[in-house]
């Protein structure tokens, strides 16, 4: 299964920008400039960030764009607010150094606004505001999750404001945009000196929402994740996560009180839109088996589970469907943590059964 995976946690990674003399973009006066103190940037996550897959901690190595907003006043208007100091500035990456052009200095009054945002995948993300140094207002884009689960991006979005040089760095702390999606079963009772084992086929997430519009206005001024977002409610496709053990399916036990098998193949997890699921159609579809070692027949079972009134996707949190099986009836819970911390009310063991 081939992965890449943006990975920030913890880490600062310095971005030592060189930079020249250049102002093109900028309507800044030439003479409010201090050519001795040039920007850089930190950037920094305190939580792991994945791509469809958890892995450890590690330093930023991806490029970032931003647009920057040079303020003379302080007051950021949005009928004054536009991209004149940096406008969609990509910053590269490249042998542990990050480097742009053309080059900024910071200027001696006034302070500057700073938006970003990581990766840059042009399938999926279309900045819709700005698109000129002359359009007003802050930053906006659209985003759509990958159908395939295994491309999905982590979507990692950063604001630093009212800066002013005093540190001569930026510092861009990330948040994740989206909300990671995992599942982890268990039956109800250890049912193996009964002969009787249980194997989960599939499971699907059905009409789940894959677009929406981002506003770096609601991010940085209110920083509450659950309005970051405009969820494009037209636009719902299905997921199917890597659960299998092969055609066979996933053997689940019973491991102990509130002890739960991972589900996704190798920590694959769902990267998703976050979106509330009150009023949807939205549903989650398990198929599962209960096999005998006697002469019983294999019974397959079909549970479908409706999303409408459970616990909303929210940006940058983990949401983990607990499934527990007996051999009449299936139990599901929807328990919401950090991104990278599973909810104490559950222990996950790592799925490292073969079978």
């Amino acid at each position: 299964m081939k992965k890449s995976l943006l990975f920030l946690a913890g880490a600062i990674v310095m971005l030592s920008l060189m930079i020249s003399c250049s102002q093109d973009d900028s309507d800044m006066p030439n003479d409010n400039v201090n050519s001795s103190r040039t920007i850089g940037f930190k950037t920094f996550l305190d939580k792991n960030v994945t791509r469809g897959i958890s892995t450890a901690a590690g330093a930023l190595k991806q490029d970032f764009w931003t647009y920057a907003y040079y303020d003379s006043i302080g007051d950021r208007s949005t009928s004054i607010l536009t991209p004149n100091f940096m406008y969609n500035q990509h910053v590269i990456y490249n042998d542990s150094t990050f480097t742009y052009s053309p080059t900024k200095y910071w200027p001696n009054t006034g302070d500057v606004d700073f938006y970003a945002w990581t990766p840059n995948t042009s399938a999926n993300l279309t900045v819709t505001n700005p698109t000129s140094t002359t359009s007003v207002g802050y930053p906006t884009f659209t985003y759509t999750v990958n159908n395939t689960i295994a491309n999905q991006e982590d979507l990692l979005v950063a604001a630093a404001e009212d800066q002013d040089g005093t540190s001569g760095t930026v510092n861009l702390q990330y948040d994740h945009a989206l909300t990671k999606v995992g599942f982890c079963a268990r039956t109800s009772g250890d049912y193996s000196a009964s002969g009787v084992t249980v194997r989960i086929m599939s499971i699907t997430l059905n009409s789940i929402a894959n677009k929406g519009a981002f506003s770096y206005e609601k991010y940085a001024e209110n920083n509450l994740n659950s309005t970051w977002w405009t969820v494009d409610i037209s636009s719902k496709v299905n997921y199917v996560p890597n659960i299998l053990a092969g055609s066979a399916g996933r053997r689940v036990g019973y491991y102990g009180v509130n002890t739960y098998l991972e589900l996704p193949d190798t920590d694959q997890f769902l990267l998703m839109m976050p979106q509330s699921f009150t009023g949807t159609s939205a549903t989650i579809v398990i198929v599962y088996k209960v096999l005998y070692s006697d002469s019983t027949p294999t019974q397959t079972f079909t549970k479908t589970v409706e999303l409408d009134g459970t616990v909303d996707w929210v940006p940058g949190t983990y949401v983990n469907y607990a499934i527990t099986i007996s051999l009449d009836v299936i139990t599901f819970t929807g328990v919401v943590s950090d991104w990278n911390v599973v909810n104490p009310a559950i222990n996950i063991i790592p799925a490292d059964d073969p079978e």
